[in-house]
């Protein structure tokens, strides 16, 4: 059994270092992951590592990607609730 079965996490920073392994982590336990960062390929290809990743080349610093982040993981997973 997957721990984080059906849960959402965004990771911001998602398409390397920490951020990277840390998605990696949480897809593993069964969660749906959604990666941001700057760089398309480095996104793309952690993205490929787990069916369960998607990414999405956004700046957490400007308020409105927060935005399209957000919008992004609904429109992957459908609508869900914070738990």
């Amino acid at each position: 059994m997957h721990v984080l079965n059906e849960k959402v996490i965004i990771v911001t920073g998602g398409s390397s270092g920490i951020g990277r392994a840390a998605a990696l982590g949480f897809a593993r336990q069964g969660a749906k992951v959604l990666i941001t960062g700057q760089r398309e390929a480095h996104l793309k290809a952690t993205a490929a590592e787990r069916p369960n990743i998607a990414g999405l080349v956004a700046d957490a610093a400007r308020p409105h990607d927060a935005v399209r982040t957000v919008a992004k993981a609904i429109d992957t997973w459908g609508d869900w609730t914070c738990s």
